[in-house]
């Protein structure tokens, strides 16, 4: 969180390596400090973050599909004893272990550094909150929106504007910065919850002057290119004693069995998404589980469709997301037995854990 003495010309800083609070038009408070995505501490800042899921040189696990990730948020101070050389450290903050999938493309691997950056970063807002009333830093109106920056700045360089913090953002001078919080309070008074969502105020070096009120801003365009990964897809919680270390998603054409049938199940059918449903009067089939609810009697058999490898080909690496006019091939499950069927009833309960 920022204070009123930190408080910088906004139209006179020119990199993150400065430190201090800016208002900005467009985006809001900055805190510059938490926009720079370097740190020269390991497994620290979104540089490191992202090299150590682009590098994929973390520990591998047992199966060798994983890479382990740390990442870090320190809060506090370090100093140097004058005359000795040490460094006292008083930092805390939460420390994260995560397991990412190995190979993945860039896009992907931008969508799970973005997960795991947004994740230790909630946790850290959630930490500071531990301290209040001593503090009222915990979830601050600028801290997301000025680490979303710095992820950027990290990830998409040298693509991503780096002129959009010191330009785009419309950045206003130190009185009219000075102005705003002194008629509407100190940011950490104003807490924000969202990472893409600038808490704006009315500002007379803004155009128009800004909003008449502090009013939630727009989501903005240049934050939003990357989505963040779903959990336990691509990434999820390191465990190295799990002693199976399976694969979440295991990739195309080394498909286990199925409840213990290696051989493919025979085909039934095929259907069409937004096609009607055969039992199912006046509906369409927008879903897997609404297939199997129509050909199986139970939606939690979706597995079984998910499992064939032409539909998983089809769908992509998210059970829960079809298209209208995607072909589904329906396999006949007369041979699976009662067990067969009640072990793919519980891998179905929540297509997040499928497989997991």
């Amino acid at each position: 969180m920022g204070s009123r003495d930190k408080i910088r010309d906004g139209r006179t800083i020119q990199s993150t390596a400065d430190k201090g609070l800016i208002y900005t038009c467009r985006c809001g408070w900055i805190d510059i400090g938490h926009a720079n995505p370097a740190s020269k501490y390991p497994n620290q800042g979104a540089v490191n973050l992202w090299a150590n899921v682009n590098d994929e040189t973390g520990e591998r696990s047992r199966n060798g599909a994983w890479h382990k990730v740390t990442h870090k948020i320190m809060m506090g101070m370090r100093k140097k004893i004058p005359g000795f050389g040490w460094e006292v450290d008083g930092t805390f903050g939460p420390t994260r272990h995560y397991a990412v999938r190995v190979g993945l493309s860039t896009a992907e691997k931008e969508e799970v550094a973005l997960a795991i950056f947004m994740d230790v970063s909630i946790a850290a807002e959630e930490l500071q909150g531990t301290f209040w009333p001593v503090s009222d830093s915990s979830f601050s109106g600028e801290d997301l929106l000025s680490n979303l920056i710095g992820f950027y700045d990290a990830v998409r360089r040298p693509d991503f504007n780096k002129l959009f913090l010191y330009q785009s953002c419309l950045p206003v001078s130190k009185a009219a910065a000075l102005m705003v919080w002194d008629t509407h309070g100190s940011i950490g008074t104003h807490k924000v919850r969202e990472f893409n969502r600038p808490l704006l105020f009315p500002c007379r070096d803004c155009p128009g002057g800004g909003p008449r009120f502090p009013m939630p801003g727009l989501p903005l365009p240049e934050l939003n290119a990357i989505k963040k990964a779903v959990y336990g897809w691509n990434y999820r919680v390191w465990k190295p004693d799990d002693p199976v270390l399976r694969d979440p998603l295991p990739p195309i054409g080394v498909l286990p069995p199925i409840g213990g049938i290696g051989a493919p199940l025979p085909r039934l059918a095929t259907v069409a998404i937004g096609g009607k449903c055969r039992k199912l009067p006046g509906q369409t089939y927008d879903s897997l589980s609404r297939i199997a609810q129509d050909f199986y009697d139970d939606p939690l058999l979706w597995p079984v469709l998910y499992h064939d490898r032409t539909n998983r080909q089809e769908i992509g690496d998210n059970p829960n997301v079809v298209k209208i006019g995607q072909p589904i091939i329906v396999p006949d499950i007369k041979r699976l037995t009662e067990d067969d069927r009640k072990r793919i009833c519980a891998r179905g309960r929540d297509w997040r854990l499928y497989n997991s």
